[in-house]
């Protein structure tokens, strides 16, 4: 596929440094990338269903306000949150060392490793920054396009 004339060539990457002396192996890149595809995490954990709850008449509906339930969704959006963050990271071939990386209930755990690496609180501020740029539009972001556009139009040639 083709915008405009150009061929998109994969998704939005940003590489955040960290930077180490020489004596600690240098600085360290690294390289944040949006997630295209979250069918992978839907299979390794479907979405929470709702207990039924009996009414009049034979009939039955979800009963969303069960805790259980509110309990297990909340949950599911945390695994979610947590394989966002793992699989925007996936480029940068961390070596993960206390977590499953196979186990959803586990992928919060992922901040708390790099935490507990020696990151300073403002480097994994940095790169969590960058997964959320990534993952996402800011006001800012559509703005900047948006001028970058207009910019074009007006240099462009009339005719």
């Amino acid at each position: 596929m083709k915008v405009n004339g150009r061929k998109l060539d994969g998704p939005r990457e940003i590489i955040v440094p960290v930077i180490r002396d020489e004596k600690d192996g240098g600085t360290l890149f690294f390289i944040v990338n949006a997630v295209t595809d979250m069918e992978p995490f839907k299979k390794l954990c479907p979405f929470p269903i709702a207990p039924k709850i009996q009414l009049p008449g034979n009939r039955t509906k979800e009963d969303v306000e069960d805790p259980g339930y509110k309990a297990q969704v909340a949950q599911w959006w945390r695994s979610r949150a947590g394989w966002m963050f793992i699989e925007s990271l996936r480029k940068t071939n961390i070596e993960w060392e206390t977590f499953d990386i196979n186990d959803p209930m586990k992928f919060p755990e992922a901040e708390e490793e790099l935490r507990k690496s020696g990151l300073s609180d403002a480097e994994l501020g940095r790169i969590l920054a960058a997964i959320m740029d990534v993952n996402s539009l800011s006001e800012s972001l559509v703005e900047e396009a948006r001028q970058r556009f207009l910019t074009d139009q007006a240099t462009q040639p009339k005719g």
